[in-house]
């Protein structure tokens, strides 16, 4: 499948672990500023000239331990930018029992830290269509998983920017993560 995309950039995985691959069209020019394991955070000018806005492209590390110090980074993004901001990508965090099937129940305490930061920085998940969970455990029956951990959040400034954005969950071909695109105009 060709989705048009004339531009990428990417975080090389740790082994077969993480990584982050990001492509986008003619008539957007992302500037990327700053690149690490979990985070790539870039300006993006597109075409039409709308003012410059930041993106983050995110892969939540999947080690509890390491979690805190994640969503510490995506707080101070948020503190330090006053323009219009997308963050984008696979939190590797259930948000709600909604965006979970099967496996056990999502913890209360596991609701805490991200959903707090989520709501105290006035992120608003972005509407999205296709797959209801981005992420399968790739078991048979009573066994499988599935989970929303794959999505897109932004402020208010950047959804009075793009009020029609939306984002496709795409079908899983080969990983156990469903790819998400992101349309600034809707779909």
């Amino acid at each position: 499948m060709s989705l048009g995309f004339y531009n990428i950039d990417f975080v090389d995985p740790r082994g077969k672990k993480g990584g982050l691959v990001v492509g986008w069209k003619n008539g957007v020019d992302i500037e990327i500023t700053y690149k690490c394991c979990n985070m790539m955070n870039g300006l993006v000018f597109s075409d039409p000239l709308y003012e410059p806005w930041l993106i983050s492209f995110v892969y939540g590390p999947p080690n509890r331990n390491n979690r805190g110090p994640f969503w510490e980074a995506v707080e101070k993004v948020s503190e330090s930018f006053g323009g219009g901001w997308l963050c984008i990508g696979d939190f590797n965090h259930v948000f709600s029992q909604a965006n979970k099937k099967g496996g056990k129940s999502v913890a209360s305490s596991s609701s805490g830290g991200p959903n707090e930061v989520i709501e105290k920085n006035g992120l608003i998940d972005i509407n999205f269509s296709g797959n209801p969970y981005t992420w399968s455990n790739r078991r048979e029956g009573l066994a499988n998983i599935k989970e929303r951990l794959d999505r897109a959040f932004a402020n208010d400034r950047w959804r009075l920017i793009f009020p029609r954005a939306a984002v496709l969950n795409l079908p899983s071909l080969s990983s156990d993560h469903s790819p998400i695109v992101l349309f600034t105009k809707g779909e």
